[in-house]
């Protein structure tokens, strides 16, 4: 099944049932949100960062469709959130449309912003796809830190860019700094 069967197909109806917190060693803590079809949100936990639904209960045990790739992922092994996990995108249509895209990136392979554009047939959308990147509400699940800028910078990410770089680290990406080895040109498609 493709991440984009899996993404659900009402969105922004379904009811947020839960979330929980989950500290991922390497990544950090996160707040996991979800609903019958998927994950709704996925938030950086740090410090005192409240959960991201007020009306949503708090759960200990969070769904292992959720947890088990994610603590794959962070392990190292072979598990690429992207496709095993299934999520509840909400946002606009242009912003649903650039997340499934940013799904179909495969874990240890790097984009550009204007590749995910060109990808969705919009090449001149550049920008609207980097402000759609960062309103990513699910990462990690939704890969927005495989996006990169067009001189093969790590750009930004909402979770800062240590952890960007330790993820694509975690993926076998490579750098010098900020930008990408030469060799790992090769991970673009």
């Amino acid at each position: 099944m493709t991440a984009r069967r899996r993404t659900a197909a009402q969105n922004n109806t379904s009811e947020v049932l839960g979330q929980g917190r989950l500290d991922l060693p390497g990544i950090g803590p996160l707040w996991l949100a979800w609903t019958d079809a998927g994950l709704v949100r996925v938030a950086w936990a740090d410090g005192d960062a409240p959960a991201p639904f007020e009306e949503a209960r708090i759960y200990k045990r969070i769904p292992g469709r959720f947890t088990k790739p994610l603590k794959a992922y962070a392990k190292g092994k072979d598990v690429d959130p992207a496709r095993e996990v299934p999520v509840d995108l909400r946002g606009t249509a242009f912003q649903r449309e650039v997340w499934n895209a940013l799904r179909e990136v495969p874990r240890g392979r790097v984009r550009t912003y204007s590749g995910i554009a060109a990808d969705i047939g919009r090449p001149r959308a550049m920008r609207a796809v980097g402000v759609a990147n960062g309103r990513n509400p699910v990462p990690i699940v939704v890969p927005c830190h495989r996006i990169v800028g067009a001189g093969h910078t790590l750009g930004g990410y909402s979770g800062g860019l240590p952890r960007k770089r330790a993820l694509l680290t975690l993926e076998g990406v490579k750098f010098e700094g900020e930008h990408l080895l030469p060799g790992q040109l090769a991970l673009f498609e």
